[in-house]
C-alpha cells in the first residue's frame, strides 16, 4: 500500500470536522454581537422608561411594539 493513497473517508471526516468548527465559531460571534445589540437595547429601554417617557413613546422612538417594551420592563424592573 502507498503512503500516498487517497483516503476519501478520512477526507469526509476531515472536512467535515473542519465545517463543524467553522460553524461553532460563525454562530458563537453571531449570538455575541445578537446579545451585545439585545443588551444596548435593553439598557436604552430602562433608561428611557427612568427618564419618565411612556411605554407608548419608548415603543415610537425605538420602533417596537408596546409588548416588546413591557416584555423588557417586566425582566428587568427599575429598583
Amino acid at each position: 500500500m502507498s503512503i500516498y493513497e487517497y483516503d476519501e473517508e478520512l477526507h469526509i471526516k476531515t472536512m467535515m470536522e473542519i465545517g463543524r468548527e467553522e460553524g461553532y465559531e460563525t454562530g458563537r460571534r453571531e449570538g455575541l454581537e445578537t446579545g451585545r445589540q439585545e443588551g444596548l437595547e435593553t439598557g436604552k429601554i430602562i433608561a428611557y422608561h427612568d427618564a419618565g417617557l411612556s411605554i407608548s413613546d419608548i415603543s415610537a422612538r425605538m420602533n417596537l411594539t408596546s409588548a416588546q417594551i413591557e416584555n423588557v420592563l417586566q425582566s428587568n424592573p427599575s429598583e
